[in-house]
């Protein structure tokens, strides 16, 4: 499964697999042990494979199919045993279709694309040497398919050799089959475009595949004279693929741990938040893909939860109960990061996006964050429409433009400080905001300027009566000692707006808030 976050509706497919190795174990059990009353097993697990997945409707014949493989097809009992392993899964899928809201399947997308998807499910077929085909198909620009069918050739001619060789020559075939079996209803009923982001669509046809290569292992090692030569070339072998599959799980597990954090980060938020309280999250990630990818056609990929299937108010609903949760996504706010990122929630921009925020009374911000390489929630503040004007006099008064009620300035860490504004707005206005952290010397060393809430909120946007919450994230150079100054103001392109503060108007129109405190006082991050 690819998600990040563990969902019941990942199970499906280990059901299947785990179903028709059972119905497998107890046919072969049955007729290597003599034991039919173990035929009664795998006929049952073979009825359930089709409940537990659409593509366990396959599961019967690979059962029938492996047995006769294995054992021989001189019997016409194995014969009649097989039939019964596909009749109860046809059974089983006939009474489907008359569950209500169950899903049928019968759709035959993939036949136009046949070729394509034979090629995918090759591919894994050829897993041990897939990180060869990646290297050569990103980095120096081969043709996968083309690769693909010169190294399948290659695998066929040392099968059929090793086959020729072997005391046991059925190995073969029942691998392949089941592998190809397995392969069949995805091939078929997908669009290969699917499959990009379908590792799972694998899962069947893994048990097959990995069969065939331990067993090609066994016969290479069979080949040479007892002692170390033959158990240095099976523990060579063995360990290349171990080590390429730990490679590939690590590669995965990074992004597992990147998106996983940003959830908890979600309900760690949540949870701190009053339980009426309405939220918002803004280009929240959903999915992360490494775009360097180990095997050339399969991204490696985390999602949050499948879209189809939940989004996050019920992820939060089922840890800690129902909240007041919305998603969206702001282009000119996304970032091309490396791993590639997809964003929870429908894309706005102007007025939708100012009506997205209305009344929310928080709005987080998924960022990645560069110090820490990875991704972050980040508090933007919030937009309060329709308020009553303050009582107090403002911090500061813009002329022509809004007024700041107050200024709070807080110390994350050695890089990083949060500075809160509360505005008041008289109307829209074609400005934006800057601020400017000074040094000693009182040099710009670091600034963030732009609309509101991250930029989702330009000046432009606001409303006459608009109480906005506005926190902005500084990174600060860490070679810059001593106290740091922070002053804010409004301009329109080189003309800054008049600034007054208790009437007075203040000097280059940039109003001081306050002092960036010390690392020592900072709180803890």
């Amino acid at each position: 499964t690819s998600e990040a976050i563990p969902w019941i509706t990942a199970l499906s497919h280990p059901q299947v697999v785990l179903l028709t190795l059972l119905a497998t174990f107890a046919a072969l059990k049955a007729e290597c042990e003599r034991r039919p009353a173990l035929w009664g097993l795998s006929l049952f697990a073979a009825a359930l494979a089709p409940l537990a997945h659409e593509s366990g409707a396959i599961a019967g014949a690979i059962v029938g199919g492996y047995v006769l493989l294995h054992c021989g097809a001189r019997s016409w009992r194995r014969w009649l045993l097989a039939g019964a392993c596909v009749a109860v899964a046809g059974v089983v899928i006939l009474g489907r279709t008359f569950i209500p809201g169950a899903y049928v399947g019968t759709e035959l997308d993939g036949l136009p694309d046949l070729f394509q998807n034979a090629m995918f499910f090759l591919h894994g077929v050829l897993y041990p040497l897939g990180p060869a085909i990646g290297v050569a198909v990103q980095r120096w620009g081969w043709h996968d398919f083309t690769l693909l069918g010169i190294l399948a050739a290659g695998l066929a001619g040392l099968l059929v050799w090793l086959t020729s060789r072997s005391n046991d020559r059925r190995w073969t075939l029942r691998n392949l089959w089941w592998w190809a079996a397995a392969a069949l209803p995805a091939a078929v009923s997908l669009k290969y475009g699917a499959f990009f982001v379908g590792e799972r669509l694998y899962a069947l046809a893994a048990p097959g595949i990995a069969m065939l290569w331990a067993a090609i292992i066994v016969e290479l090692g069979a080949r040479l004279p007892r002692g170390w030569g033959r158990r240095l070339l099976v523990a060579g072998l063995v360990g290349g693929l171990l080590a390429q599959n730990v490679a590939y799980l690590r590669h995965k597990r990074a992004l597992y741990v990147m998106l996983d954090d940003v959830y908890d980060e979600v309900l760690a938020t949540t949870a701190a938040a009053d339980e009426a309280a309405a939220l918002a999250f803004v280009n929240l990630p959903a999915s992360l893909t490494w775009t360097e990818r180990t095997y050339a056609l399969t991204t490696e990929s985390a999602v949050f939860v499948p879209w189809a299937y939940s989004n996050l108010g019920e992820f939060v609903e089922v840890n800690q109960g129902w909240r007041d949760i919305v998603t969206a996504s702001h282009g000119p706010l996304f970032q091309e990061t490396e791993p590639f990122w997809i964003t929870q929630g429908p894309w706005l921009e102007g007025g939708a996006l100012r009506a997205f925020l209305e009344g929310r009374d928080g709005v987080w911000l998924g960022r990645w964050w560069d110090p820490e390489g990875r991704f972050v929630l980040l508090d933007v503040g919030a937009l309060a429409p329709g308020a009553p004007a303050p009582e107090a006099d403002p911090r500061a008064h813009f002329e022509g433009g809004p007024a700041l009620v107050d200024a709070a300035l807080r110390r994350v860490n050695a890089s990083h400080a949060e500075i809160a504004f509360t505005w008041y707005a008289a109307g829209a206005v074609d400005a934006a905001v800057f601020v400017h952290v000074r040094d000693a010397q009182g040099n710009v060393i670091a600034q963030a300027d732009g609309g509101a809430l991250h930029g989702m909120l330009p000046l432009g946007l606001w409303q006459a009566g608009d109480l906005i919450h506005d926190v902005r994230h500084i990174l600060l150079p860490e070679e810059v000692a001593g106290p740091l100054d922070v002053f804010v103001g409004v301009y329109q392109g080189d003309t800054r707006f008049p600034a007054f503060v208790a009437g007075d108007r203040v000097p280059d129109e940039a109003v001081f808030v306050g002092r960036i405190p010390e690392l020592e006082s900072a709180a803890t991050p």
